[in-house]
């Protein structure tokens, strides 16, 4: 075996949790995200145990770890210990308590339970990287995660083991062997930020390696013609910008999809067909050449020129509106990245800003307030009331460094600089945001009685219709499950149903008042009860599906599963979760359709803990199969083909 061989213990030896005792901020961020590259957010704390096994005992050579971008508080000091046993960390992990590495080089070479070593991640990109003096064979790996670079919780981004086969060539390499390898396989470990290299991508190569490139910096060709790229490829390979450039050179098709570029730049309609280089050396520091490089000393040049920050500067931003407005919503401005300066900074204008994005919960309840403040203030001639939509424009960290959203701010009319300005913190009702922004406005003001009175109105009207909605939504997706084949006795059900829905496609339209819709909410409440509309419901959805209530009937459904010779199909749901209850009319389907080989049952993870951890559930749904009394496959996400797939797969 050739001594630059090495092997991923993440993708080739599966690496694994053993156990963890940190916890998780969300089930979206969990701990085994980070061996695969993702984000993991664990509790409040520090001085968590994260133990891990692969496969088989293998020679450990290589040890890398690094934060997440962009998050509050990046792993900073991590110690690892290797062993060919199972590591019982509960007896020594506390005296290692808050160690660093000053602490860690002060040990003595026989201290009881002396650590491998001790991994301190840089200040700039979070990351560490290692290759061990002395090869260890190995087959459990203990991390003790004690310190973050920030307060509050430590933030994993990846961690990362390579090596080789037990018994290999033990010969040191280097670095690079693992870089290489990193991309090879498409797990985005590095920062990436060597020189003199140049980079194919494609689309067939995962787009967080190119988010990569694009965080830390480098140059770029976005090509549509290969032909045009050889010539300025010898600008690395002579290594003329070594010390220019952070990365060295990537060339991806301008017309490729892929992630970590589309998030940084823009999606595909936003970029020329023609050739373009473009240069970033840190978030925020994108420049592009304004006629595209011919020559090395062309490109040379413009690198120094984005060196020292004197080329061009490239943002991300959506094309700007005509005349700034948003068509569906009088009085709202729709800000860009390129117009943000201009509308929120205007000296003249106090600018109501709420930053948003379309994937974000709050953002989108919060909405139609932002919306009716915009109509509410469209004739206040000093107050712009602004929305800004972080996922399609690059952010100014200098002006909103805030991490959350939805982001509601306010920069008041000044000739000098508005800073970051001042950030809303009440209640999000429409008659608190009038106050706010006649708090901190300059100049002239508008009449706060007669404005907050129409804002209460506005808001109990807005209240009104928000009811209305769900209740339109709510009785049409219970009698959807129907299909065509609705009971006689929810007639006048479905009949109010169908009114709701035809009032709710032209909100605006509605004449009634706030009392008279919450009496048409009352009568479809009253008629929906009389009808039993949710227990039918509920039993038509569910078909053959069984509750599991408690840790009893699981028991026994599953042995009754093991006497007939049946998988156990499990869906672990929360009341809360979207897709949840989107599926749950299929799953109730497939418990017919496959009654000859499954038993199909849920598990409400909120209401049943128990079983949850049990079955270790990350994320809703997940579907688990239980055949002769133990768990043989599980399925993440509401996929009906892939349960059906996995179903057929394990049958009897």
């Amino acid at each position: 075996m050739m001594s630059t061989d090495l092997i991923l213990f993440n993708t080739q030896l599966g690496l694994k949790v053993v156990q963890y005792d940190g916890g998780e901020e969300a089930p979206q961020y969990s701990v085994d995200n980070c061996l695969k590259a993702e984000t993991h957010c664990s509790d409040d704390g520090t001085n968590y145990n994260l133990l891990l096994k692969t496969d088989e005992p293998a020679l450990l050579t290589h040890v890398f770890i690094r934060g997440p971008e962009n998050c509050t508080c990046p792993i900073k000091t991590a110690l690892l210990w290797a062993s060919k046993e199972p590591i019982d960390f509960a007896s020594f992990s506390s005296s290692f308590d808050d160690f660093d590495k000053k602490k860690f080089d002060a040990l003595p070479a026989d201290a009881p339970n002396k650590p491998l070593d001790c991994l301190t991640t840089d200040e700039t990109y979070n990351e560490c990287v290692l290759e061990l003096e002395t090869p260890v064979e190995a087959q459990y790996f203990l991390f003790k995660l004690t310190e973050a670079w920030g307060e509050g919780n430590i933030d994993v981004g990846a961690i990362a083991l390579a090596g080789r086969k037990a018994g290999g060539d033990a010969a040191k390499v280097g670095i690079e062997p693992l870089k290489k390898l990193a991309l090879d396989e498409d797990i985005a470990l590095f920062a990436w930020r060597h020189t003199g290299t140049v980079y194919e991508i494609d689309s067939s190569k995962d787009g967080k390696i190119v988010n990569a490139f694009l965080s830390n910096g480098g140059l770029f060709i976005v090509s549509c013609k290969e032909d045009q790229d050889n010539g300025r490829k010898a600008a690395f390979d002579a290594r003329s910008l070594e010390g220019l450039a952070a990365l060295g050179m990537s060339i991806f098709n301008c017309e490729a999809e892929l992630e970590g570029f589309v998030n940084a730049v823009g999606p595909a309609s936003d970029r020329t067909t023609t050739s373009l280089l473009f240069c970033t050396s840190g978030i925020q520091k994108k420049f592009v050449a304004t006629s595209l490089p011919s020559s090395v000393e062309e490109v040379v040049a413009f690198a120094k020129a984005a060196n020292e920050g004197t080329a061009t500067k490239f943002i991300k931003s959506q094309t700007r509106p005509p005349n700034d407005a948003d068509p569906a919503h009088p009085g709202i401005t729709v800000v860009t990245a390129k117009s943000f300066d201009e509308l929120v900074l205007d000296p003249k204008m106090n600018s109501f800003l709420d930053v948003w994005a379309e994937w974000c919960g709050p953002c989108k309840a919060v909405g139609p307030t932002i919306e009716a403040l915009g109509k509410l203030m469209k004739d206040v001639p000093n107050v712009r009331i602004c929305k800004f939509d972080c996922d399609a424009n690059e952010t100014d960290k200098t002006r909103l460094p805030e991490p959350g959203i939805p982001n509601l701010k306010i920069f008041p009319a000044s000739e000098s600089d508005k800073g970051t300005g001042i950030r809303y913190q009440g209640d999000r009702s429409l008659a608190s945001f009038v106050s706010f922004i006649h708090k901190n406005m300059t100049g002239e003001k508008f009449d706060l009685a007669a404005k907050t009175e129409e804002a209460t109105k506005t808001q109990q009207r807005l209240g009104a219709l928000m009811k209305l909605k769900r209740m339109a939504v709510l009785l049409s997706r219970k009698l959807e499950i129907f299909e065509e084949d609705i009971p006689s006795g929810l007639s006048e059900v479905a009949e109010l149903a169908s009114k709701l829905k035809t009032m709710m496609e032209a909100p605006d339209e509605i004449e009634m008042q706030p009392s008279e819709m919450e009496e048409l909410i009352s009568l479809a409440v009253e008629k929906a009860t009389e009808a039993n509309l949710d227990e039918l419901a509920k039993k038509k959805m569910n078909r053959l599906v069984i509750d599991i209530s408690d840790s009893a009937s699981f028991e026994d459904l599953k042995k009754r599963a093991q006497d007939e010779k049946k998988l156990l199909v499990i869906d672990f749901w929360a009341a809360w979760c979207g897709p949840c209850l989107a599926f749950a009319p299929q799953f109730g389907l497939m418990s017919e359709e496959m009654k000859g080989a499954a038993l199909f049952a849920k598990v409400n993870v909120d209401d049943q803990r128990g079983l949850s951890q049990k079955f270790e559930i990350k994320c809703m749904p997940t579907f688990a199969i239980v055949k002769d009394g133990a768990e043989v496959g599980r399925l993440e996400g509401a996929d009906k083909s892939g349960l059906e797939a996995l179903i057929a797969e394990h049958s009897y």
